[in-house]
């Protein structure tokens, strides 16, 4: 039990000191530096900080939407797949998850850039950044999807074809149905994995697309971390838990209705 308590200080522990430095006035530990919510409203009030939140909203919604409909139609093409294929293709789809982002980010870099000499499109930006953060979300929807798809009786499909069910009434009625919850987790996670996203987004975003993670680690290279940066931060991450309770209550519920 020790070692649990341990842990959990050992995780959490950062994330309290981020809050507690937020409200402190002075941004310091020091005791009668009193309690104040100033640092965040000088963080709402930056138009920077709201462009930066807009972009990071954006990019996140863009990315997860398309990931989520490619992801979903790449677990399905395995599924239908025979098993060698789906061996050779299982490597190519892991490849983004375990391949370091700064390589996976210097890559996208380059290929943005050789497009953009070559034919004038894909000049960095919010576009370049939603195509990059869909290469690396991907991989986490098919392999959601693919396991609940393989998780499914066989004998479904079939049933729906005996009762004369075509390929739109199985999708509307059985798949639909029964992969929403993956669906809306597999929806929230790469969202939030495109919201948290530094490395990625730092290679392959343009002067105008500058997200929350760019901002805040331009903010503390220039000025070390000060109250407004815990500020921001503790927004984020109370957004990422909002997100994560979203999800789990909306996947029960959606579980209880089926």
């Amino acid at each position: 039990m020790g070692v649990a308590w341990l842990t959990y200080i050992f995780l959490y522990g950062p994330l309290i000191l981020v809050f507690w430095y937020s409200f402190l006035r002075s941004g310091t530990a020091g005791i009668n530096s009193g309690f104040t919510a100033h640092w965040y409203t000088a963080a709402v009030d930056s138009a920077t900080v709201r462009e930066a939140f807009l972009n990071s909203i954006t990019l996140a919604c863009g990315s997860a939407i398309i990931a989520t409909v490619l992801g979903t139609v790449l677990a399905y093409g395995l599924q239908r797949g025979s098993e060698r294929a789906r061996a050779g293709a299982s490597y190519l789809i892991y490849l983004p998850i375990i391949m370091p982002s700064i390589i996976f980010g210097i890559a996208d870099m380059i290929f943005f850039h050789f497009i953009y000499l070559g034919t004038g499109l894909l000049q960095a930006g919010l576009w370049t950044m939603v195509i990059a953060h869909v290469t690396f979300e991907l991989p986490y929807v098919a392999l959601l999807v693919y396991s609940k798809l393989r998780s499914l009786d066989p004998d479904l499909l079939l049933a729906v074809n005996d009762l004369y069910g075509n390929g739109r009434k199985a999708l509307l009625h059985l798949f639909i149905p029964i992969l929403t919850p993956t669906l809306i987790g597999s929806f929230l996670l790469v969202f939030t994995l495109s919201l948290d996203d530094l490395v990625i987004s730092f290679f392959t975003a343009g002067p105008e697309s500058v997200t929350i993670p760019i901002y805040l680690y331009g903010a503390i290279a220039k000025k070390g971390v000060t109250p407004e940066i815990n500020a921001i931060a503790s927004i984020l991450v109370l957004a990422s838990i909002a997100i994560s309770l979203a999800g789990t209550i909306i996947r029960r519920e959606t579980r209880q209705a089926s």
